[in-house]
């Protein structure tokens, strides 16, 4: 957990939003776009991203000695181990993910932590899988939006308005706490990586999985992240906790195979329609969508 990410948008798209008030200039800015130097990595965006693809990544600026406070960089998703050698596709590990628990005295995590190499990777949405009567149905897991706003929605996207006064007003995209690492062939090939932090659910999301990302839900817990010099390690992992903005919506069976890069992936599909679908209908109205744990929803009707 995660395993599948959705990041359907342009770079263009990316910078704008994942734009940042400058306090020093008053304004908002969008972070540079930028190639990491002897990379040819290049992003491609995707309905359906698995680990080892190439996923948008904001770093500090300081990490390239950018004059743009922060910077989108393109890294594969999947932490490859400083040691390994060959093909970096084939260490043989699973580091999509790390866990938060141990995180600082990982042998894997600890070394690009201790080099302020933090990150946040961004993305539309992730996706999670709940077994019901045998049958395993995902989930396209986003962050609250604003009335009217679909992050899986095209439509949205093209109609949102930027402006150095205002920011972004639009399609508010998914941003999870992150190392990041850069790995060198022994042929001189430079590939730079990251992993997503997660943690034991709470109770909002625990329904659907017993762990979830690290998610950032403001522009200053995103800065907080990024700033090495002035929010030490470990302030910055006890920092670090579930949130509860998260909401979610059922998909297609198909974007199961990674394979499977159609647009339809992130869209929401009605489970009450689907002909061969099992389980009870009180549990599917409750999973079809949402925003409120059962035990909330619980609780709300009986008030």
């Amino acid at each position: 957990m995660c395993g599948r990410t959705a990041c359907c948008r342009c770079s263009n798209d990316y910078k704008k939003a994942t734009g940042y008030f400058n306090d020093k200039t008053g304004k908002f800015e969008q972070p540079n776009w930028i190639q990491h130097a002897n990379s040819n990595l290049e992003f491609k965006p995707s309905s359906n991203l698995a680990p080892t693809e190439a996923v948008p990544v904001l770093i500090s600026g300081k990490h390239c000695d950018n004059s743009s406070e922060q910077i989108l960089q393109p890294m594969i998703w999947s932490l490859i181990p400083n040691w390994h050698k060959g093909d970096y596709n084939k260490h043989g590990l699973s580091t999509n993910n790390a866990r938060l628990e141990g995180l600082a005295k990982s042998r894997l995590y600890s070394n690009p932590l201790k080099k302020g190499q933090r990150c946040v990777v961004i993305s539309d949405g992730f996706y999670e899988w709940k077994k019901d009567a045998g049958a395993k149905q995902p989930y396209f897991i986003y962050v609250k939006q604003d009335e009217g706003m679909k992050v899986e929605e095209a439509s949205c996207w093209e109609k949102a308005v930027w402006g150095e006064n205002k920011g972004w007003n639009g399609p508010e995209v998914l941003k999870m706490a992150g190392v990041f690492d850069i790995w060198t062939s022994p042929k001189g090939e430079v590939v730079p990586n990251c992993t997503i932090i997660t943690m034991e659910s709470n109770k909002h999301f625990s329904w659907l999985h017993e762990r979830m990302p690290a998610v950032l839900d403001s522009e200053e817990a995103v800065k907080e992240w990024l700033d090495v010099e002035r929010n030490p390690l470990e302030n910055a992992l006890n920092a670090l906790k579930p949130t509860d903005k998260l909401h979610w919506h059922p998909v297609t069976t198909k974007m199961g195979n990674s394979r499977y890069k159609e647009a339809d992936s992130c869209k929401p599909i009605n489970l009450n329609k689907r002909p061969n679908e099992k389980g009870s209908s009180a549990l599917m109205s409750w999973l079809k969508t949402g925003s409120m744990s059962p035990s909330a929803k619980k609780k709300k009707s009986t008030d």
